[in-house]
């Protein structure tokens, strides 16, 4: 898992053909405060680029973990996490805590 403040400094990382040549077999994102503000339900505007270009190199293997859309205690019925999946086009980790 990359973070935007601990890890690239920079407007996107763009090296997903390298992680996938090295083994890597996919990519999970942190939501708020790493590839968009809280609350919102489109990318920083800067990581769009990065996050197509690790779509298509990973396709189905790019997921959103959340502390909000998708946790069952904030989003009971997934409404959140679908439309977060619908706006950005990653699937978004369904979980419990």
């Amino acid at each position: 898992m990359f973070s935007t403040n601990a890890e690239t400094q920079t407007q996107g990382f763009n090296h997903w053909s390298e992680l996938r040549r090295r083994g890597f077999k996919g990519a999970v994102f942190d939501k708020d405060n790493t590839i968009t503000v809280p609350y919102s339900l489109t990318p920083w505007p800067p990581l769009t680029p990065s996050l197509e270009l690790c779509k298509s190199e990973f396709g189905p293997d790019v997921a959103i973990f959340s502390n909000s859309a998708g946790l069952h205690e904030y989003d009971p019925e997934g409404s959140k996490a679908r439309a977060l999946e619908e706006a950005i086009g990653i699937r978004v980790i369904r979980h419990s805590g």
